[in-house]
């Protein structure tokens, strides 16, 4: 600032005698104390630099028209339904007639230790309108299926799709888990 300020002094001093009116003296003191432009590369802007920016816009605007667009997604109106379904790959079930000898396989396994109290049970289920509906529950004794690799059991009498499920824990020397399963169609 003191620069500045010096130079006014020294601008005053030089033309301090004017012969003319005070606002054209300081018409001539103020352009000298205007600060020094520094000069442009360019005098105005090169025409190089309009031409690559109208280059690239064309070159978005080509990109944006030749991409399609995803299909749009239809709004729903309602809420979809959660709905599960459960179906099992088997096979097709084995047929027999009523009051026929069907042959369930058993299968053991060793057991640790175990909560639940020993006791082999025989658990007929039906399939009814695509729901298992337990038919009947009976308790089997010990030593008639441990003597054989499976269980012999009577087909019911009613037609349909039924499930003969053996389960349950035997207590000889060590626990042993029993387990048989066996879907048949009765006709």
């Amino acid at each position: 600032m003191e620069a500045f300020d010096e130079k006014i002094a020294q601008v005053l001093k030089e033309n301090s005698e004017w012969p003319g009116s005070a606002d054209e003296l300081w018409g001539k003191v103020a352009t000298r104390l205007q600060p020094e432009r520094k000069k442009r590369l360019w005098p105005r802007k090169p025409l190089w630099f309009g031409a690559a920016a109208a280059t690239v816009l064309l070159a978005i605007m080509l990109h944006n028209l030749s991409t399609p667009l995803p299909p749009a997604e239809p709004e729903l109106t309602e809420m979809p339904q959660l709905r599960s379904f459960s179906v099992s790959m088997l096979a097709e079930p084995l047929v027999y007639r009523p009051g026929e000898q069907v042959e369930v396989a058993l299968h053991t396994y060793p057991e640790a230790e175990s909560l639940r109290s020993p006791g082999l049970r025989l658990v007929i289920w039906k399939e009814v309108e695509g729901e298992q509906v337990v038919v009947s529950e009976t308790i089997l004794e010990d030593d008639d299926i441990l003597v054989q690799p499976s269980l012999m059991v009577r087909t019911p009498t009613e037609p349909g799709i039924y499930r003969f499920v053996v389960e349950g824990l035997w207590e000889g020397e060590e626990f042993t888990t029993v387990f048989g399963d066996l879907t048949i169609r009765v006709e």
